[in-house]
């Protein structure tokens, strides 16, 4: 269904692109659909939502964007997390992306982020209302851009907002 409807669509008239929210639920086999359209790859903003968790390999497909959301697998090593910093670090238009993650009682994805991107977590009780956060600079190489990682968990939630400073 949200491929017929998209495919409908003129390419090049489409800028925003959110799926979520849907009846009829879709599967990566889908998401690979769509990353083949027209209307996917001339579009500068897309959020996937609640449907489909990502692998870090998928990112590639959003390397267009300017801004994109979407759920990644949580069961995520330190090796894919340096692996999505330097996915990240070549996309050329991107502003701004949203990853999120879901913790268990087994997987905590920030602290497996926190100790990938070297950064330290911050130890002791929270103050009411605040969330366990850190962040994380990282200049890009051969270039004078970088990357601002912001990590935030609130309750099960781990979101890792990355932000391209030129």
């Amino acid at each position: 269904m949200i491929l017929q409807l998209l495919l409908s669509m003129k390419p090049r008239h489409l800028e925003s692109l959110i799926i979520g929210g849907c009846w009829d639920p879709i599967d990566i086999a889908d998401c690979k659909l769509i990353f083949e359209t027209e209307q996917f790859k001339n579009a500068k903003y897309v959020a996937f939502l609640w449907q489909v968790k990502f692998n870090v390999e998928d990112l590639l497909n959003f390397r267009h964007l300017r801004q994109f959301q979407c759920w990644m697998k949580n069961d995520i090593g330190p090796e894919e997390i340096l692996r999505v910093r330097d996915i990240v670090s070549t996309f050329e238009q991107i502003e701004f992306c949203d990853l999120i993650l879901r913790s268990t009682e087994d997987i905590f994805p920030m602290g497996r982020f926190a100790e990938a991107l070297g950064a330290e977590i911050p130890i002791g009780p929270l103050a009411e209302g605040e969330d366990w956060a850190f962040n994380h600079h990282y200049k890009i190489p051969k270039f004078r851009e970088s990357l601002e990682f912001k990590l935030t968990v609130k309750e099960s939630w781990c979101r890792v907002n990355i932000v391209r400073i030129r």
